[in-house]
């Protein structure tokens, strides 16, 4: 984050594209961590950082009135919170999307600006998919996961076997099939 800052104020000279990249930056690793294999964080990262980016180009074009930031703010949050509800990842998505889109619409800014907030941004972004793949570490995985769930499906079998026979449903094969499962568990 306190590179992307001096890239943007000392490099470049713009104020607004080092606001957008260490704001982004922020937002974007600190806010949120995904699950999964590296594919899979990788690919949910770069799809923030998609959503992120149309968000800067909505806040921004929301930001140059003074009634409307607070109207697309209700709608944004509204759809960004409820479509948490589809999955983990866009809920896990929810918190830094709307850091950023508030950024864009708290800072007033004609269209112009946009390129210079999405440079500042998209820099975050790419920044962010760079720690991601090389510094972040795996999830830790659970050791007893795998043993737990196959115990568990083993208990269901036996259960099912059990209430077939006092059912009285049982041929001779489900009490073959019952006494394997007993000598299993």
């Amino acid at each position: 984050m306190p590179s992307l800052f001096a890239l943007g104020t000392e490099v470049l000279g713009n104020s607004l594209v080092a606001m957008f990249a260490a704001f982004g930056s922020i937002a974007l690793l600190l806010f949120v961590d995904f699950g999964g294999s590296l594919p899979e964080r990788l690919a949910a990262q770069a799809w923030l950082v998609v959503a992120g980016a149309a968000l800067v180009c909505l806040g921004t074009l929301a930001s140059d009135s003074v009634w409307l930031p607070a109207l697309a703010m209700a709608v944004v949050a509204f759809g960004v919170l409820f479509s948490g509800v589809v999955s983990s990842v866009i809920a896990a998505s929810a918190t830094p999307l709307l850091a950023v889109f508030t950024l864009a619409v708290m800072v007033p800014g004609p269209a112009a600006s946009l390129f210079d907030r999405l440079a500042g941004y998209s820099m975050a972004g790419a920044a962010s998919l760079i720690a991601i793949a090389l510094l972040w570490p795996a999830p830790v995985r659970e050791p007893l996961r795998h043993a737990m769930a196959r115990s568990c499906a083993l208990l269901a079998d036996r259960l099912r076997a059990e209430v077939e026979c006092a059912r009285g449903d049982s041929t001779g094969d489900n009490r073959v099939a019952l006494e394997k499962l007993l000598v299993i568990c």
